[in-house]
Order: C-alpha cells, then sequence, then structure tokens
C-alpha cells in the first residue's frame, strides 16, 4: 500500500502523537478553559492557517491502522468539542467546515490560497457569530 511505502507501519504510539498535533494547535490558540467556541475557532485557525500535515490522513486510510486511528480522532474530537448531536448548529457547521478543510489540505499538494483562506475564516466566523460569541477575527497569515 502506498502510504506503507510512504510512512511505513503506524504504531499506537504514531497515531497517538499525530492525534496530538492538532490538540497542540488548538491549546496554543486559547487561554485557560475555552468555550466550545473559542475551541472551534481555534480549531478552525489551526487547520485553515496551521501546518499541512497528510499523516493523519494517511494511518486513517491505511486499513491496519484505520480502526486505531478512527478511535483516537473520535476520542480526541470527543473531548475537544463534545458529540455532534449535542453541539449548538452553529458550533457544529463550523467544525465540520473545518473538517472539511483539513481534509483538503491533507489531500492537496499545496496550501490554500490566502484569498480562499480568508473566505474560510470567514465563513467560520459567520457561522460563530450566530451562537453569539464572537470576540476576535480569525487571523490569516
Amino acid at each position: 500500500m502506498l502510504t506503507h511505502a510512504v510512512f511505513g507501519d503506524f504504531t499506537g504510539d504514531d497515531i497517538s502523537a499525530l492525534v496530538e498535533d492538532p490538540r497542540r494547535g488548538v491549546e496554543e490558540r486559547v487561554e485557560g478553559t475555552p468555550e466550545d467556541v473559542e475551541r472551534v475557532r481555534a480549531y478552525a485557525d489551526h487547520v485553515i492557517n496551521g501546518p499541512r500535515d497528510a499523516r493523519l490522513l494517511s494511518a486513517l486510510a491505511d486499513p491496519r491502522s484505520r480502526d486505531y486511528a478512527l478511535h483516537r480522532w473520535d476520542e480526541a474530537l470527543k473531548e475537544w468539542f463534545g458529540s455532534l448531536e449535542h453541539t449548538p448548529s452553529a458550533v457544529r457547521s463550523a467544525r465540520l467546515l473545518a473538517d472539511g478543510v483539513w481534509l483538503e489540505r491533507a489531500l492537496s499538494d499545496r496550501d490554500l490560497p490566502r484569498h480562499l483562506r480568508a473566505d474560510q475564516d470567514h465563513r467560520v466566523e459567520t457561522l460563530l457569530a450566530e451562537v453569539g460569541m464572537l470576540d476576535d477575527r480569525l487571523e490569516v497569515r
């Protein structure tokens, strides 16, 4: 399989580290115990403007590591954001938009152009504004 040729076998520790990378990116962008909106805003900022990394997607695609990677990623998302069913629709929509940008960036061989990143930042902020907690705008780098 191509993922094996490129990345080798994924161990449980490798997958845990891959899940921790976005967590660190989110934690660097928020202080204290953030509200759901702040956490999703930080996640979106990390996904849209942070480093592009396809390794987690590769682990999710590899049949040998898929089940464990899906389990760890699902645990992490539930810990960060709670279950989708119990999340306000605007917050859920912003998170799913960020997930889509993450997938696009993981599958692409280049970063999103600045104007598209700015558009995605704006879409996230528009969704989060519906919750009534819009403070600071995401900064496009």
